[in-house]
Order: C-alpha cells, then sequence, then structure tokens
C-alpha cells in the first residue's frame, strides 16, 4: 500500500505543477496564433486568381485578381447606418 500511496502522490505532484505553471488556455492561444500569423497566410497564397472581363462601351478588358496577403482587425459589426462598432465573442455567440 506504501508504494501505491507513493505513485499517487507522484502523480499528484506532477498534475499540480502542471496546472500552476502552464496555463490552460494556452494550447488553444497558440493554435490561434499559429492560424493567424502562419495558416491564413498559406491559405491566401494558395487561392486561385479571379479572373473576369470587362465589357465596356469602346472596348473589352480581361482582369485578373489574385490575393498575396491579407490583415487580420478586430471584428465589428456593420450597422444599418453605415456605422460600425466594436464586435464582442459574447454577441457573436448570441446571433
Amino acid at each position: 500500500m506504501n508504494k501505491t500511496k507513493g505513485k499517487m502522490d507522484f502523480r499528484d505532484d506532477i498534475v499540480n505543477r502542471f496546472v500552476n505553471e502552464v496555463a490552460l488556455t494556452r494550447q488553444s492561444c497558440d493554435s490561434f496564433d499559429d492560424f493567424i500569423f502562419t495558416k491564413l497566410k498559406e491559405i491566401i497564397s494558395e487561392l486561385h486568381p479571379i479572373s473576369c472581363t470587362y465589357f465596356g462601351p469602346e472596348d473589352t478588358r480581361e482582369i485578373g485578381i489574385r490575393m498575396t496577403g491579407g490583415t487580420v482587425k478586430p471584428p465589428v459589426m456593420l450597422e444599418n447606418d453605415g456605422t460600425s462598432r466594436p464586435c464582442y465573442p459574447s454577441e457573436c455567440r448570441s446571433k
């Protein structure tokens, strides 16, 4: 019995140290940061160019658009009057 108690104390000690030294949200934050700073740029760079034809009154033009980068900004809500305001997670969850 004494050996089992010693093993349990050791396990409890490891778990307690982990909980106290490593934030429980760190994995989620690290994953989000990796997506925003690395994966999002990779996804954008893999998008195919968008091609369209402009038929003007005097000429026709081919237009091509290729995305090469992006910027991530805080979320906002666009109001009916054209203004914008910050949008918070609790508000997004309720919609």
